[in-house]
């Protein structure tokens, strides 16, 4: 026997092998192909129909047994096995229910409806799978689902709908998953995908076909955060409490969670596609507060989250002297919630005011203090000032500092401080110049020398010597009036200085003590004449 084989489609029902050759016998005989006995429609000697029954090998042997049971054979003797290839099954197109798009796109939840069109799915009696696989993942027993989130390997199975399967048309249930660039597998079987690959069971290579990956590509959704709130309702910069994230598409695996770009570590048991909890890692100062949940390759839009503000409770020194281009002071802000630095080498993110000015370089020490040295293009005036700590873009309550002028400079609210006038002494601080010893202040920067030199003391500002002219303030004894040029009462002037008037008190008090004793002197004396004259008179009488 000289037999040949013919080729046909597995999805044509109507499909027949037909074997052409000699000595097949007016009897009909049986024909295999493969395991499976066929039933034939035509027997001759020289040619044999039979009907082509499902299978799936792709070189499935044909072997003509005649009725006296000889085994067909070629002409030079001995067996002949000659192979009927079944066609694989072919994609045209997939679609997520009546939609179809190159980019197919799903909930990571599943549970939408897959159809699947083409060619070769096989007729009924054929078992047939529907696979979603990406990478580099194959098909091959045990037939197991193999998902890998983030990785690049990954099997899915997609279960059939029983009544949506025909050979040119296939319905299944999408799995639950997530990532993108997944493509549809179908593949035909020769047994059942359930006991495929079960323990104990030799599984042939040759007994399924695969088709080819589907032109589309299925997408599960991306993550999406709806909300980020603390359960507490407190977030410390310190980190270390429990965020809660609400949204959507988180998946079926545990995403990586991020805030200001660093992990927040996912709470056991509380992972779910709607939302999950965490624990927030410490705010970053160099870094904007951006939440992120990556799942299997896709990253969520950033969603704000707002630590608790920096609070500022000192700024040291409280009085800060207006410095000079080269002399700059060092500010230190004490409080909390100032963040910890993330030291990646990006610009930082936090700053400090002094009122409407930005004070330079800032120097992060820890969560509780920062400091800061003002840069020459602040500028500085005198008065009170409002520092205040801004971290990505919240600030603190201002605290109150005093800027105020070092000694040997004056200035006013609102002014520059200057140099010391001549003829004055700068005490700085909110002190006006006051005058130098032989100086008299005419105005607040203007001071004079006065005549006689001696006539000012000095140690008056404008302001007191304006008030205090009547009464001679600033000036020395007999001096008084402006620029201490007159002389004060009691005194007169003198050869260009003021001397004070005599004082004739002393004569007034030696004539009074004078004319007391002269009338003591008088009245002892006339006390010795009257004696005299009594024991003269009584010489008489005698």
């Amino acid at each position: 026997m000289s037999p040949t084989a013919a080729q046909p489609a597995q999805s044509d029902p109507n499909a027949t092998v037909v074997v052409t050759g000699r000595n097949f016998g007016p009897v009909p005989g049986a024909v295999s192909v493969g395991p499976r006995t066929v039933h034939c429609t035509e027997w001759t000697d020289v040619r044999v129909v039979c009907e082509l029954p499902p299978g799936v090998v792709p070189a499935a042997t044909v072997v003509v047994t005649t009725a006296s049971s000889l085994v067909s054979s070629q002409a030079g003797g001995g067996d002949l096995h000659f192979a009927v290839q079944y066609a694989p099954p072919v994609i045209t197109s997939a679609a997520l229910g009546d939609v179809g798009s190159s980019t197919l796109v799903t909930g990571t939840r599943g549970g939408g409806l897959l159809i699947v069109t083409g060619e070769g799915f096989g007729a009924p009696s054929l078992p047939v799978s529907v696979w979603l696989v990406r990478g580099d993942a194959t098909l091959a027993p045990p037939w197991s689902d193999a998902l890998v989130p983030g990785g690049h390997n990954a099997l899915l199975r997609c279960p059939l709908v029983a009544d949506r399967a025909s050979p040119t048309n296939l319905a299944c249930v999408v799995p639950p998953g997530s990532g993108a660039a997944w493509r549809v597998l179908v593949v035909n079987h020769d047994v059942p995908v359930e006991v495929v690959g079960a323990p104990g069971d030799a599984v042939s290579p040759l007994r399924w076909r695969t088709s080819g990956p589907s032109p589309q590509r299925l997408s599960y959704r991306a993550p999406h955060v709806a909300s980020v709130a603390a359960a507490t309702g407190a977030a410390p910069a310190a980190g270390g409490f429990l965020l809660v994230i609400n949204g959507s598409d988180f998946s079926v695996s545990a995403p990586v969670m991020l805030v200001g770009g660093l992990p927040c570590a996912v709470a056991a048991g509380t992972f779910g596609h709607e939302g999950f909890t965490c624990t927030a890692p410490p705010r970053q100062v160099n870094r904007d507060s951006a939440v992120t949940v990556t799942v299997d390759g896709q990253t969520s839009d950033p969603h704000r989250f707002a630590f608790d503000g920096p609070v500022v409770t000192s700024v040291t020194p409280s009085v800060v002297d207006a410095p000079a281009s080269d002399q700059r002071p060092r500010l230190t802000l004490r409080g909390a919630n100032f963040g910890v630095l993330y030291r990646d080498g990006l610009p930082s993110n936090h700053s400090v005011a002094i009122g409407q000015q930005a004070c330079g370089s800032v120097i992060w020490t820890s969560d509780a203090e920062v400091s800061c040295v003002p840069g020459v293009e602040v500028e500085f005036t005198v008065g009170m000032y409002g520092v205040a700590l801004v971290v990505a873009g919240d600030a603190s309550t201002p605290v109150s500092i005093t800027i105020s002028c070092p000694l040997g400079t004056y200035g006013r609210p609102g002014d520059r401080c200057a140099r010391c006038p001549d003829g004055a002494v700068c005490r700085g601080r909110d002190t006006d110049p006051a005058a130098m010893a032989g100086y008299y202040p005419l105005a607040l920067a203007q001071f004079v020398p006065c005549t006689p030199a001696a006539a000012c003391v000095g140690g008056v500002t404008a302001a007191e010597a304006a008030v205090g002219n009547s009464t001679a303030l600033g000036c020395s004894r007999n001096y008084a009036g402006q620029r201490c040029a007159q002389c004060g009462v009691g005194a007169y002037r003198l050869k260009g200085r003021c001397a004070s008037c005599p004082n004739t008190a002393w004569l007034l008090f030696l004539l009074f003590s004078a004319a007391i004793l002269v009338a003591v002197v008088g009245a002892v004396y006339l006390s010795k004449k009257r004696i005299n004259m009594a024991g003269l008179s009584v010489g008489v009488v005698s």
